[in-house]
């Protein structure tokens, strides 16, 4: 099983930014004995996460479900429009960068 699927099975998604840190939503789901596990799987958290080439990771909600997107733009607004074009009749809100 790869870290990635340990968080989703627990209901958990997760993004690495380029500051080299994670983030893992959503926070409710978060127990301190899972905060101690991604603490302890860091480095292998981030070798999944990580984009392949240029790809910049986006949290984004699509009719209030929050899901990653993986893409090439680099600003919010290019994100939107990607995401926009991905799903063109759905509702979609940028949560953050990666």
């Amino acid at each position: 099983m790869t870290a990635i699927d340990y968080l989703r099975e627990r209901e958990l998604y997760a993004g690495a930014r380029r500051d080299g840190r994670i983030t893992v939503w959503p926070k409710h789901n978060i127990t301190p004995q899972i905060r101690a596990w991604i603490q302890q799987h860091k480095n292998q958290l981030l070798l999944e996460l990580k984009p392949r080439g240029d790809l910049n990771v986006w949290r984004i909600k699509i009719d209030g479900k929050p899901i990653t997107m993986l893409s090439l733009c680099s600003t919010q607004d290019e994100a939107l429009q990607s995401a926009r074009g991905r799903w063109p009749v759905a509702y979609i809100e940028i949560l953050t960068d990666g």
